[in-house]
């Protein structure tokens, strides 16, 4: 999603938001299911096999990505094989990129009468409807400003952070050089599902939008099943940073040239169990389009290999964005740029240096 809206901004493209209504309805069964008849059918005790998907069917979202899938290959789109939600049209001067979750979808092109006249062919097969703006998408609050855009989550934070909104603004989501020691002489009285339904709202917020509150969410999930009043403090702080913060944004602008650049870090033996951390953050055309923290799966045995597990970790990722935008028709030349702090893993990355582990 992120790299998309980074690519039409770059490239300056009309974007429109179109949502299907009743699209599972459209949606053709490959299996034979076979349904009670519903109370007052003219014949009682009667079984009926379905000709089309129902909303409630667990096959109904496929068979209607399948249609969907059916009728942009007619018009000529074609699927993206790494992310099988986005289509591309490219014929001549002619681009029109399209996003799909479930039924709705933002229509991008280098003209709005090519948007136009999609929408126009989509309704030969389903009931499109337009919004005149786009506002809302995937829970994304999205702002246009002139050529540039803006994502943030904050309708969603003031309605799931009420209780916080008295609160003293915090300035930082943890207190600094917060250390969770051994949990197993605290008190677990709390309830172990009020923590994690907690932890999974703020992790949703952090997934999409908040890239500043993500080593605190991801240090904290990893006492999911140890769950104390202690560390719901720490929770509840990471909510009321959100709160204080509720107006920040990610701001996506065409001013950069650079088709990706990332960068990684990790942290040597952080964890009680002498695991590292690593942590990368992925841009395309120098708006973020990825990041994340993660606590490494092996032991390190020096900050060396720490650092040069994060640096693997990071170019996995840079190589799927980089087929992402192949895919959509961006042309990245040469080696993409991975920056890391950390001389003795540049050496080893660069064939340089020999390490037994590595």
């Amino acid at each position: 999603m992120r790299v998309f809206l980074s690519v039409c901004v770059h490239l300056g493209l009309c974007i429109k938001q179109a949502d299907v209504e009743t699209a599972f309805l459209n949606g053709k069964l490959k299996e034979e299911i076979f349904i009670q008849a519903p109370e007052g059918y003219k014949r009682a005790n009667t079984v009926l096999r379905l000709q089309k998907a129902l909303y409630g069917l667990p096959e109904a979202p496929r068979c209607w990505y399948d249609k969907l899938k059916e009728v942009l290959i007619k018009l000529e789109f074609r699927s993206c094989a790494v992310e099988s939600c986005i289509f591309v049209l490219k014929k001549g001067s002619k681009l029109i990129m399209i996003i799909i979750y479930v039924d709705d979808m933002l229509i991008a092109s280098n003209k709005e009468e090519y948007v136009l006249e999609l929408i126009t062919e989509l309704n030969k097969f389903f009931n499109v409807q337009v919004m005149e703006h786009v506002n809302s998408f995937i829970g994304l609050n999205i702002n246009v400003i002139d050529q540039d855009l803006e994502i943030d989550q904050t309708k969603y934070l003031e309605s799931r952070t009420k209780e916080v909104e008295l609160a003293k603004p915090i300035k930082t989501p943890m207190e600094e050089k917060l250390k969770l020691e051994d949990l197993n002489g605290m008190d677990k009285s709390l309830c172990i599902k009020k923590f994690q339904k907690l932890l999974g709202s703020l992790n949703y917020v952090m997934e999409r939008t908040r890239p500043d509150v993500n080593f605190a969410i991801n240090l904290l999930s990893r006492y999911t099943n140890q769950a104390t009043d202690e560390l719901y403090k720490y929770l509840m702080r990471v909510q009321k940073y959100l709160w204080s913060t509720r107006n920040l944004k990610l701001r996506y602008v065409a001013d950069c040239d650079i088709p990706i650049d990332a960068y990684c870090d990790a942290s040597w033996a952080s964890g009680n169990d002498s695991k590292s951390t690593s942590g990368y953050v992925i841009r395309v055309f120098g708006n973020l389009v990825q990041f994340k923290t993660k606590k490494q799966s092996m032991v390190a045995i020096s900050s060396t290999e720490s650092e040069y597990i994060a640096l693997s970790e990071c170019c996995r990722e840079v190589l799927v964005v980089r087929n992402i935008l192949k895919e959509i028709g961006v042309l990245v030349e040469g080696a993409c740029k991975v920056k890391c702090d950390n001389q003795p893993t540049i050496i080893i990355a660069e064939g340089e240096g020999k390490a037994n582990r590595t």
